[in-house]
């Protein structure tokens, strides 16, 4: 038996030469392959692996944390439940929130890409955000992921001098303490940010393709029971609700939730500007209102167990 130990983000797989390499070697050694997605959960088909294991899909196993992940020929596929519920319940389950609220949006971004790029400049040049934006011209790490060049394909010239003004301003910190890649056990500094803000814009790992893989940047939210925007894939919402959350359609449109992953920030920045229009005391007062919502949703996930992922074997989506 070979493994493929395979890093991805989103539908890039970082490692190809490495992957491709271990598939031949299952090949000419006539053993079974297995395709380890190391705790990650993008949608297989979008990684584009297919073409080298075409010839070896009945035997090959994909490990994935993809729990809605629809069948792909022969492959067999081991889905574990989404992660990051005990460590976020462990950080933050005694953390207390005061809101007092300045402004309309909470945004933070540690590794960039062409959507969170996108949104990050947008909330930067309107000053709408408690934000960060980590990227550093002098890392590799994050050079690597800034996602100028997918930016301009997607959104097209028009967006390059939202994204030049954040990036020329860049990094955007706060005394998060961290060190990059952002391990586990720090995704959760940011907590005492919360207090200043209603909205968190929150921006998945995995957006493209049917994938539901919610991580700490979705829990991280709810247990601090704040409201949330969230760009990520097709129908994360729908599937959030399935799990029993509540989300926030008596307040603001959340269509944007079954667009397609390059056509949902452009929806999102409309609830943005819906959201900037609201003076301070309409927010506060917005979230005083929500506030039964955030405390359902809180409990909610304090009860959450990989057992309840269960119900999407046969997802409707």
């Amino acid at each position: 038996m070979v493994t493929a130990n395979v890093i991805t983000s989103d539908s890039k797989v970082w490692n190809l030469g490495e992957t491709v390499q271990a598939i031949v070697e299952a090949k000419n050694t006539n053993q079974d392959l297995i395709i380890d997605l190391l705790d990650e959960g993008p949608n297989f088909e979008v990684l584009d692996l297919l073409k080298y294991i075409s010839d070896w899909e009945d035997r090959t196993t994909v490990i994935t944390r993809n729990i809605v992940q629809p069948p792909v020929g022969n492959i067999r596929f081991v889905k574990q439940s989404p992660h990051f519920l005990r460590s976020t319940k462990d950080s933050l389950a005694n953390a207390k929130i005061n809101k007092n609220i300045k402004k309309p949006i909470g945004m933070f971004i540690g590794r960039s890409n062409l959507h969170r790029l996108y949104l990050s400049s947008y909330l930067y040049k309107h000053k709408l955000a408690n934000q960060t934006f980590h990227y550093n011209n002098k890392s590799d790490f994050h050079k690597d992921n800034l996602g100028l060049e997918e930016l301009i394909h997607v959104y097209g010239v028009k967006a390059l001098p939202n994204a030049v003004d954040l990036i020329e301003d860049s990094p955007l910190l706060k005394d998060e303490k961290v060190s990059y890649p952002i391990l586990k056990d720090q995704h959760n500094n940011i907590h005492s940010e919360y207090s200043n803000f209603l909205v968190e814009l929150v921006c998945e790992t995995y957006y493209t393709g049917q994938t539901f893989f919610p991580t700490e940047k979705t829990w991280r939210p709810i247990i601090l029971e704040t409201p949330f925007i969230v760009q990520g894939p097709q129908w994360y919402l729908h599937r959030l609700r399935d799990l029993g959350f509540k989300t926030f359609g008596s307040w603001w449109d959340e269509g944007y939730s079954e667009d397609s992953a390059n056509h949902q920030p452009i929806e999102i920045t409309k609830v943005v500007d819906f959201l900037a229009n609201k003076d301070i005391s309409e927010l506060n007062s917005m979230y005083k209102e929500m506030k039964p919502v955030l405390e359902h949703n809180k409990k909610r996930f304090m009860k959450l167990t990989d057992k309840d992922f269960e119900i999407f074997i046969n997802d409707r989506y």
